[in-house]
């Protein structure tokens, strides 16, 4: 998801007349940021353009990799702050009932009449 917006962010940057773009590098939580800001100026070379747009869309994916494992751990201390999460509202895939079973029956358990 992240890298798709930073796509658009190169396509939106190479169709106006900035002179440069901001690459960010950090998370992105609410109003809580901490993040480093990467500028870089209007390419003149298409290769270099090419390379611009692969760094903005990983600086993007990073980004929100860093945002998910930021937002996890803060999830998590939460919840254990809190006294944990009470077990009757999860399930184990052993315990799902059979007809929501994703399992395909095995050749020796059907018989050809």
């Amino acid at each position: 998801m992240y890298a798709v917006l930073g796509l658009v962010a190169f396509v939106t940057f190479a169709a106006s007349d900035m002179p440069f773009i901001t690459l960010p590098l950090g998370f992105v939580f609410f109003i809580f940021h901490l993040n480093l800001n990467l500028n870089f100026q209007r390419p003149h070379d298409p290769i270099m353009a090419v390379i611009l747009c692969g760094g903005t869309m990983a600086s993007y994916a990073v980004s929100g990799w860093i945002t998910g494992i930021t937002a996890t751990l803060v999830f998590n201390a939460v919840l254990e702050k809190m006294g944990g999460a009470d077990a009757k509202y999860f399930r184990t895939v052993d315990a799902a009932p059979k007809e929501h079973s994703l399992e395909t029956p095995s050749p020796s358990s059907t018989t050809l009449q």
